[in-house]
């Protein structure tokens, strides 16, 4: 959808009724959350030659689709988040020059007391070499970028994480803001991965001419990547003086991948290992009613052919402003699934 990104954001309602320690962690359960954000949201795409098993990293093709600015709003109550956001029109010199992405960017998020997940499904079409003048002798600053409109590129991936402390460590307070970390804290995760990605266009995805050392078993017009991977990592929020903190959680992943290549003439299968790292962080202002901060989220994995490396980068870098309204037609509803059930009885009376 070019003018529009929908995210539907559903936070799982039943760890609300774990017991977290009140001295580290405030919870605002008869609060209604109401947010507005700035953010950019774009999926980045890397190719490297890869020579006898090993990936040359210092000069790799970036692919980045147009400036993807986006105003968002939404709002949250007993586990359920909304949020309805719209891309912002680019401005026209910038436009002329990178081209502009359709694109499809479906989300949900859950920040359980123990448990959560990510769910993505990405579409961009259109897309730009943002090094151009690394490879190619005749480009002058200024130039119009070398653009691919015709590239598509597919992510559908789930990343399952488990808190092993959540009594004294709340994601939720540093991205769904229906809690508070009074008190610094921290816990180890365990985080697993299932994910597919595809990119396609009608020629090589590969620039044919260009100064790299790719083979010619590297020039696919299509190649698809099935994922798995599992790994530990850390997250913590250190909570400043006057209602300030800092959040930062990472976890780092090597998996198994498979991946299927076509080109002209040409096709390529088969398992090899691949890189996934995920990162999350959020600096603010935390107080009973108001949150202001930055958030960046980011999904970086490095998928592997024989003699291609494919590295997408899935960046979200947001600010964001959230008021906290008390409501009485919440007040002693344990999840938004005991309201709904509420609700309805109250309707089914009235008949």
């Amino acid at each position: 959808m070019k003018n529009l990104v929908f995210l539907l954001c559903i936070w799982t309602a039943s760890p609300l009724l774990a017991q977290k320690d009140s001295s580290y962690i405030e919870t605002f359960d008869d609060y209604l959350v109401v947010k507005a954000s700035v953010h950019n949201s774009t999926l980045n795409f890397a190719l490297s030659p890869r020579v006898n098993g090993l990936t040359q990293y210092l000069k790799p093709f970036w692919y980045r689709p147009g400036v993807q600015n986006i105003v968002g709003v939404g709002a949250s109550f007993k586990g359920l988040s909304l949020n309805l956001s719209f891309k912002l029109r680019q401005n026209r010199m910038i436009r002329n020059r990178q081209g502009e992405s359709d694109y499809f960017n479906f989300q949900i998020h859950s920040y359980g007391h123990k448990f959560g997940y990510d769910i993505y499904y990405q579409k961009y079409k259109g897309y730009f070499i943002s090094n151009f003048d690394n490879f190619f002798t005749d480009f002058f600053a200024g130039d119009p970028l070398q653009r691919r409109d015709d590239l598509t590129l597919r992510n559908l991936s789930t990343n399952v994480y488990y808190i092993f402390n959540p009594e004294k460590f709340s994601s939720r307070s540093s991205f769904v803001l229906d809690e508070r970390q009074v008190r610094s804290g921290g816990s180890f995760i365990l985080m697993g991965s299932l994910g597919y990605f595809r990119a396609s266009a009608d020629s090589s995805i590969v620039p044919p001419d260009n100064d790299l050392n790719f083979r010619s078993e590297a020039f696919f017009n299509a190649t698809g990547f099935y994922t798995l991977s599992a790994s530990p990592g850390y997250a913590f929020t250190i909570v400043l003086p006057k209602g300030f903190y800092f959040s930062v959680g990472a976890s780092g992943m090597v998996g198994m991948q498979y991946f299927e290549g076509e080109g002209e003439n040409l096709s390529d299968q088969g398992f090899n290992y691949f890189l996934k790292g995920v990162g999350k962080s959020s600096l603010g202002y935390n107080k009973e009613k108001w949150v202001v901060g930055v958030s960046l989220c980011a999904d970086i994995q490095g998928m592997n052919t024989r003699h291609v490396q494919f590295r997408t980068n899935n960046l979200d870098i947001g600010f964001f402003v959230a008021h906290r309204i008390k409501t009485n037609w919440l007040k002693g509803k344990k999840s938004v699934f005991d309201f709904l059930k509420k609700k309805k009885k109250t309707d089914d009376k009235s008949l």
